[in-house]
C-alpha cells in the first residue's frame, strides 16, 4: 500500500480524498501512472519524472491539492442510498476484461453500456482497462441491477454494477476514458448520463480517445475480413426503408442497418438530412463476403440508438 501523510493546512474532506486516492495498490499506482504522465507531457515536463513511484505519489497529492475536482454532477449514472441498497448485492470472484467479470456463483456478467478493448484480439489498452476494473471492483460491496434484456446470445449475465458509494461502473469506465459506449436496445435507461460520461473522457483526449489504433476509419479504408466493433466516419449517400429495416447507404461499401426494434430511438426526418454530409458511426460490423451484390454492401453496421450516430 502507498500512502501519504498530508499534514497541510487544507479541509479535513480534502485530507481524506488525497489519502484515500494515494492508498491504493501497486497495481492501480501503475495505471494512475500512466494517466498522471499524460497529463503532465501536456505541460512540457519529462516522462521520466513519473517513473518513480515515490515521486508519482508525491505528484499526484499535489495535482490532487491545486486542481479542481469533479463536482457531484460528474458522478454520472449513480445512485442515492436507498435505491442502490433495494439491489441485489454480489460478490466478485474475478475480472475478465475491462467490461466483463464473473461473479462469486460463476454467473458471467457483460457491464451494460460499455465495451473496452478486447483481451482475446490482443487489442492496444485491453490489459489496462482490466485493471483499471479489477481497481473499482476488487475488496468492494456490489451491488446488481439487471438490464430488461437479462442475457446476451453468449448466456451472460447483461447488467449494471454499482459499487457501495453508488457509482455505476460501466460510467467510470466510460468517464476515465477506457472504453466506448454501446446502447442496445432495450437496455438503454441511463444512456443520456453514459453519453454524457463518454463525452466528456472523448473531450480529455486520454486513454481510448488518444490512440491511434481506435480513431475513426474512413468508410471507403474497408477490406474482407474486417469485422467486430467499429467506428466510422464517410459522407452518408442514401437513406431508404424496405420492409422492417432502415438503410443508411455510406461512401465506400458500407450500410448502416436500423431494424423495426430500434426504429423509435431515431427521428427518420433527421437521417434524411444527413444525405451528402460526413457522419460518424460506431457499432458492430458485419462482413458479409460472398453475399455481396451490385445492390447489396458487402459490409453492414447494426445501428442500435442515435447515441451511436453523430452528424458532422
Amino acid at each position: 500500500m502507498y500512502v501519504l501523510p498530508v499534514t497541510l493546512s487544507i479541509p479535513v474532506s480534502r485530507k481524506l480524498l488525497i489519502l484515500a486516492v494515494v492508498s491504493i495498490s501497486s497495481t492501480n499506482v501503475l495505471v494512475l501512472e500512466k494517466r498522471l504522465n499524460s497529463f503532465l507531457k501536456r505541460f512540457t515536463l519529462k516522462a521520466w519524472l513519473v517513473d518513480n513511484h515515490a515521486f508519482f505519489v508525491f505528484g499526484l497529492s499535489v495535482f490532487l491539492l491545486f486542481f479542481p475536482f469533479p463536482s457531484l454532477a460528474d458522478v454520472y449514472c449513480s445512485l442515492g442510498y436507498s435505491r442502490l441498497h433495494s439491489l441485489q448485492q454480489v460478490k466478485l470472484k474475478y475480472v475478465s476484461d475491462g467490461d466483463s467479470v464473473v461473479l462469486a456463483g460463476g454467473q458471467k456478467l457483460r457491464l451494460i453500456s460499455v465495451n473496452t478493448p478486447e483481451l482475446h484480439n490482443k487489442q492496444v489498452l485491453a490489459i489496462e482497462a482490466r485493471q483499471v476494473l479489477q481497481g473499482l471492483l476488487v475488496g468492494q460491496d456490489l451491488y446488481l441491477k439487471p438490464g430488461i434484456q437479462k442475457k446476451d446470445k453468449y448466456g451472460r449475465l447483461l447488467a449494471e454494477l454499482y459499487l457501495s458509494d453508488g457509482r455505476n461502473v460501466s460510467a467510470q469506465m466510460l468517464g476515465l476514458d477506457w472504453g466506448f459506449l454501446v446502447a442496445i436496445p432495450p437496455n438503454v435507461d441511463n444512456v443520456s448520463c453514459m453519453k454524457a460520461a463518454r463525452d466528456k473522457a472523448k473531450a480529455q483526449r486520454l486513454g481510448v480517445w488518444a490512440m491511434a489504433d481506435y480513431k475513426a476509419r474512413s468508410s471507403a479504408s474497408f477490406k474482407s475480413g474486417d469485422a467486430g466493433f467499429q467506428r466510422i466516419k464517410g459522407r452518408m449517400v442514401s437513406v431508404k426503408k424496405t420492409g422492417a429495416y432502415w438503410w443508411l447507404r455510406l461512401q465506400g461499401d458500407v450500410v448502416l442497418r436500423i431494424k423495426a426494434g430500434h426504429q423509435a430511438n431515431f427521428e427518420w426526418g433527421e437521417l434524411q438530412k444527413g444525405i451528402g454530409r460526413r457522419v460518424l458511426v460506431s457499432g458492430w460490423m458485419i462482413d458479409r463476403g460472398l453475399q455481396k451484390s451490385p445492390y447489396r454492401a458487402q459490409f453492414m453496421l447494426l445501428l442500435t440508438h442515435n447515441a451511436h450516430l453523430e452528424i458532422l
